[in-house]
């Protein structure tokens, strides 16, 4: 009912609002397990959050679910834990799937230009779980 709320809210705003970038940014925060920078953002879903003012718009449609200014000190995350669940648990099987796997290939890919040599560890934003 509140998601239903919103969605009147963005008809009432006049402000073209791009459902499938919102249900992307959406996706992207539920599947990931901490904070996304704007560039986590593009490269996870590239073809709808295709750059940085599109990515600025699609935040500021859902700022009451999303949080963060998608910088290395205040990455995209939900408001309140609660919602990961609740949008979680809207996506059918194939769908969390196709999710993971976006995660998993963005990881792939990032290992692969470490050990290549073609990313630099210090490009990377500080996590506890990167030891690089």
């Amino acid at each position: 009912m509140w998601f239903k709320q919103q969605e009147t809210l963005w008809q009432s705003s006049g402000e073209p609002i791009d459902h499938d970038a919102v249900d992307d940014l959406l996706n992207l925060c539920t599947t990931a397990l901490g904070p996304l920078t704007k560039d986590d953002v593009h490269a996870l879903a590239p073809e709808r959050l295709k750059n940085s003012r599109m990515i600025d718009r699609t935040v500021e449609a859902v700022n009451r679910f999303v949080i963060g200014d998608g910088t290395e000190n205040s990455g995209y995350v939900f408001s309140h834990p609660r919602l990961r669940e609740y949008f979680a648990e809207r996506l059918i099987t194939k769908e969390r799937a196709e999710w993971q796997e976006r995660f998993l290939h963005y990881g792939r890919e990032t290992l692969a230009g470490l050990e290549g040599k073609t990313l630099k560890p210090s490009l990377l934003r500080r996590c506890p779980m990167l030891k690089v």
